[in-house]
């Protein structure tokens, strides 16, 4: 009969459903970077639409990279594009400063660079290197 009585209790409801919240956001977040790491486009707008903020999100795993720094690095033109028009912020630093401009020169990706730029992409920016 306890158990009954702390089933009904709406402190202990609440609890667990933010309890639960936090697991299915967690999740989301994982399928979101390993989407842009992937260039799967598909999961990638099916969680923009699920989790509009999911542009801004930012991966402590990996240094705080977004999804639009991400895509940068690997090159994928279309997932970037897709991020900046669905409203990601095309100067957001990650944990060590660097941008997906930075990381879009890093690897040498041109075409990636450009879409960055006509974005206004700040190249003044620096990391906590001092690169630009």
């Amino acid at each position: 009969i306890k158990a009954q009585g702390d089933m009904t209790d709406p402190s202990k409801k609440a609890a667990r459903r933010d309890d639960f919240k936090a697991i299915v956001e967690k999740d989301a977040r994982q399928n979101f970077f390993s989407a842009c790491r992937d260039g799967d486009i598909q999961t990638i707008s099916q969680m923009i639409i699920r989790y509009p903020n999911c542009i801004e999100w930012k991966d402590s795993a990996d240094g705080g990279k977004t999804g639009l720094m991400l895509s940068c690095a690997n090159g994928d033109l279309r997932v970037a594009m897709a991020l900046l028009i669905a409203g990601a912020q095309v100067d957001t630093q990650n944990e060590r400063g660097s941008t997906a401009l930075m990381f879009a020169a890093m690897s040498d990706q041109t075409k990636v660079l450009k879409l960055l730029l006509d974005y206004r992409a700040s190249p003044d920016l620096q990391n906590q290197d001092g690169t630009t």
